[in-house]
Protein backbone atom coordinates (compact mmCIF):
# COMPACT_ATOMS: atom_id res chain seq x y z
CA UNK A 1 0.00 0.00 0.00
CA UNK A 2 2.92 2.39 0.74
CA UNK A 3 4.34 1.33 -2.27
CA UNK A 4 1.31 2.13 -4.33
CA UNK A 5 0.57 5.43 -2.37
CA UNK A 6 4.44 7.02 -3.55
CA UNK A 7 4.67 5.73 -6.89
CA UNK A 8 1.14 7.80 -7.32
CA UNK A 9 2.65 10.60 -5.60
CA UNK A 10 5.58 10.67 -7.31
CA UNK A 11 3.00 10.68 -11.03
CA UNK A 12 1.48 13.32 -9.41
CA UNK A 13 4.11 15.74 -9.23
CA UNK A 14 5.66 15.16 -12.56
CA UNK A 15 2.10 15.19 -13.59
CA UNK A 16 1.99 18.24 -16.75
CA UNK A 17 5.51 18.85 -16.44
CA UNK A 18 7.91 18.48 -19.66
CA UNK A 19 10.77 15.95 -19.08
CA UNK A 20 13.45 15.30 -21.76
CA UNK A 21 13.25 12.10 -23.30
CA UNK A 22 16.65 11.13 -21.41
CA UNK A 23 14.36 11.22 -18.17
CA UNK A 24 11.29 9.91 -19.19
CA UNK A 25 12.39 6.44 -17.68
CA UNK A 26 11.69 8.04 -14.54
CA UNK A 27 8.01 8.09 -15.87
CA UNK A 28 8.07 4.08 -16.95
CA UNK A 29 9.71 3.48 -13.88
CA UNK A 30 7.43 4.18 -11.43
CA UNK A 31 4.36 3.09 -13.93
CA UNK A 32 5.83 -0.33 -14.15
CA UNK A 33 7.01 -0.20 -10.24
CA UNK A 34 3.13 1.12 -8.87
CA UNK A 35 1.40 -1.54 -11.65
CA UNK A 36 3.28 -4.51 -10.28
CA UNK A 37 2.46 -2.98 -6.52
CA UNK A 38 -1.41 -2.48 -7.12
CA UNK A 39 -1.83 -5.81 -8.66
CA UNK A 40 -0.73 -7.13 -5.34
CA UNK A 41 -2.36 -5.34 -3.46
CA UNK A 42 -5.72 -6.61 -4.82
CA UNK A 43 -4.78 -9.80 -5.04
CA UNK A 44 -3.68 -9.55 -1.28
CA UNK A 45 -6.99 -9.58 0.57
CA UNK A 46 -8.42 -12.23 -1.10
CA UNK A 47 -5.13 -14.49 -0.67
CA UNK A 48 -5.16 -13.13 3.26
CA UNK A 49 -8.99 -14.30 3.85
CA UNK A 50 -8.74 -17.35 1.37
CA UNK A 51 -5.81 -18.69 4.27
CA UNK A 52 -8.30 -17.52 7.01
CA UNK A 53 -11.33 -18.99 5.72
CA UNK A 54 -9.84 -22.61 4.89
CA UNK A 55 -12.58 -25.11 4.33
CA UNK A 56 -15.39 -22.01 4.13
CA UNK A 57 -16.17 -20.44 1.03
CA UNK A 58 -13.21 -17.79 1.50
CA UNK A 59 -11.18 -20.13 1.62
CA UNK A 60 -11.83 -21.24 -2.86
CA UNK A 61 -9.15 -20.70 -4.68
CA UNK A 62 -11.21 -17.94 -7.21
CA UNK A 63 -11.67 -15.85 -4.19
CA UNK A 64 -8.41 -13.76 -4.98
CA UNK A 65 -9.32 -13.34 -8.55
CA UNK A 66 -12.66 -12.38 -7.85
CA UNK A 67 -11.72 -9.28 -6.08
CA UNK A 68 -9.43 -8.58 -8.56
CA UNK A 69 -11.60 -7.93 -11.16
CA UNK A 70 -13.65 -6.44 -8.42
CA UNK A 71 -11.20 -4.19 -7.94
CA UNK A 72 -9.76 -2.74 -11.05
CA UNK A 73 -13.64 -2.21 -11.82
CA UNK A 74 -13.91 -0.15 -8.45
CA UNK A 75 -11.13 1.69 -9.66
CA UNK A 76 -12.42 2.60 -12.90
CA UNK A 77 -15.53 3.57 -11.06
CA UNK A 78 -12.73 5.99 -9.18
CA UNK A 79 -11.67 7.52 -12.32
CA UNK A 80 -14.83 8.67 -13.13
CA UNK A 81 -15.33 10.77 -10.49
CA UNK A 82 -13.12 13.62 -12.11
CA UNK A 83 -15.56 13.29 -15.30
CA UNK A 84 -18.47 13.88 -12.73
CA UNK A 85 -17.07 16.78 -10.81
CA UNK A 86 -15.19 18.71 -13.76
CA UNK A 87 -14.91 19.59 -16.75
CA UNK A 88 -11.98 16.76 -17.40
CA UNK A 89 -14.70 15.06 -19.85
CA UNK A 90 -14.32 17.68 -22.47
CA UNK A 91 -10.57 17.18 -22.81
CA UNK A 92 -10.66 12.95 -21.95
CA UNK A 93 -14.06 12.16 -24.01
CA UNK A 94 -12.94 9.04 -26.32
CA UNK A 95 -10.94 8.14 -22.57
CA UNK A 96 -13.69 7.96 -20.19
CA UNK A 97 -16.13 6.52 -22.79
CA UNK A 98 -13.68 3.01 -23.60
CA UNK A 99 -13.04 3.00 -19.81
CA UNK A 100 -16.81 2.85 -19.27
CA UNK A 101 -16.72 -0.31 -22.04
CA UNK A 102 -13.37 -1.74 -20.44
CA UNK A 103 -15.32 -1.75 -17.10
CA UNK A 104 -18.34 -3.91 -18.68
CA UNK A 105 -15.34 -6.37 -19.41
CA UNK A 106 -14.41 -6.10 -15.87
CA UNK A 107 -18.02 -6.69 -15.02
CA UNK A 108 -18.76 -9.88 -16.86
CA UNK A 109 -15.38 -11.34 -15.61
CA UNK A 110 -16.37 -10.84 -12.20
CA UNK A 111 -20.26 -12.32 -12.55
CA UNK A 112 -18.55 -15.35 -14.32
CA UNK A 113 -16.03 -15.67 -11.45
CA UNK A 114 -18.50 -15.32 -9.12
CA UNK A 115 -20.74 -17.89 -10.73
CA UNK A 116 -18.20 -20.26 -11.11
CA UNK A 117 -17.21 -19.94 -6.76
CA UNK A 118 -20.70 -21.25 -6.26
CA UNK A 119 -20.83 -23.47 -8.70
CA UNK A 120 -17.85 -24.93 -6.64
CA UNK A 121 -18.96 -24.72 -3.47
CA UNK A 122 -22.07 -26.69 -3.84
CA UNK A 123 -19.92 -29.57 -4.17
CA UNK A 124 -18.74 -29.33 -0.53
CA UNK A 125 -21.76 -29.12 2.36
CA UNK A 126 -20.37 -26.55 4.68
CA UNK A 127 -19.64 -24.00 1.40
CA UNK A 128 -23.37 -24.63 -0.06
CA UNK A 129 -24.36 -23.80 3.12
CA UNK A 130 -23.07 -20.76 3.15
CA UNK A 131 -23.89 -19.48 -0.52
CA UNK A 132 -27.31 -20.52 0.72
CA UNK A 133 -27.41 -18.10 3.46
CA UNK A 134 -25.78 -15.66 0.64
CA UNK A 135 -28.60 -15.86 -1.59
CA UNK A 136 -31.50 -16.68 0.92
CA UNK A 137 -30.18 -15.71 4.66
CA UNK A 138 -29.44 -12.57 6.81
CA UNK A 139 -26.86 -11.06 3.63
CA UNK A 140 -29.52 -12.05 1.14
CA UNK A 141 -30.25 -8.56 0.37
CA UNK A 142 -26.74 -7.04 0.86
CA UNK A 143 -25.67 -9.59 -2.27
CA UNK A 144 -28.91 -9.20 -4.53
CA UNK A 145 -29.14 -5.09 -3.78
CA UNK A 146 -25.72 -4.07 -3.03
CA UNK A 147 -23.96 -6.99 -5.55
CA UNK A 148 -26.11 -8.06 -8.66
CA UNK A 149 -28.28 -4.74 -8.90
CA UNK A 150 -25.62 -2.25 -7.63
CA UNK A 151 -22.47 -3.83 -8.57
CA UNK A 152 -23.61 -5.98 -11.80
CA UNK A 153 -26.29 -5.65 -13.24
CA UNK A 154 -27.35 -2.00 -13.80
CA UNK A 155 -23.82 -0.72 -14.38
CA UNK A 156 -23.52 -3.08 -17.33
CA UNK A 157 -26.80 -1.37 -18.94
CA UNK A 158 -26.13 1.73 -18.11
CA UNK A 159 -22.25 1.68 -19.74
CA UNK A 160 -23.84 0.33 -23.18
CA UNK A 161 -26.34 2.70 -23.02
CA UNK A 162 -25.92 4.80 -26.90
CA UNK A 163 -24.52 8.66 -25.87
CA UNK A 164 -27.80 9.83 -27.50
CA UNK A 165 -29.92 8.52 -25.29
CA UNK A 166 -27.81 10.02 -21.79
CA UNK A 167 -24.81 11.65 -22.24
CA UNK A 168 -21.56 10.24 -20.78
CA UNK A 169 -21.23 12.38 -17.57
CA UNK A 170 -24.83 11.51 -16.70
CA UNK A 171 -23.70 7.62 -16.88
CA UNK A 172 -21.15 8.48 -14.76
CA UNK A 173 -22.38 9.44 -11.96
CA UNK A 174 -24.64 6.22 -10.85
CA UNK A 175 -21.68 4.39 -12.68
CA UNK A 176 -19.18 5.26 -10.38
CA UNK A 177 -21.60 5.51 -7.35
CA UNK A 178 -23.18 1.67 -7.83
CA UNK A 179 -19.41 -0.29 -8.65
CA UNK A 180 -18.66 1.31 -5.56
CA UNK A 181 -21.24 0.26 -3.40
CA UNK A 182 -21.41 -3.03 -5.37
CA UNK A 183 -17.44 -3.38 -4.62
CA UNK A 184 -17.98 -2.59 -0.91
CA UNK A 185 -20.79 -5.20 -0.88
CA UNK A 186 -19.05 -7.62 -2.47
CA UNK A 187 -16.61 -8.07 0.07
CA UNK A 188 -18.73 -7.70 2.86
CA UNK A 189 -21.42 -10.43 2.12
CA UNK A 190 -18.42 -12.69 1.22
CA UNK A 191 -16.29 -12.19 4.22
CA UNK A 192 -18.95 -12.03 6.24
CA UNK A 193 -20.75 -15.47 5.29
CA UNK A 194 -17.58 -17.28 4.70
CA UNK A 195 -15.67 -15.70 8.39
CA UNK A 196 -18.29 -14.96 10.75
CA UNK A 197 -20.96 -18.11 10.10
CA UNK A 198 -20.45 -21.33 11.36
Amino acid sequence: LTLCLVTAFVMCLIWGVKLKSKRRWMVRLMQSIGLVAAVYLMLYTGLLFRDIGAGTITGSPLLPFLFLVSALSTGVALLLVPLVFGRIGVHFHRLYARLLRIDTIFIVLEAALLTTLFLLASFEPRQAEQVAILLQGDYANMFWIGVVFCGLSAPAILENLSGKIIGLQMRAIPVSVMVLVGGYCLRASIIGVGVWTT
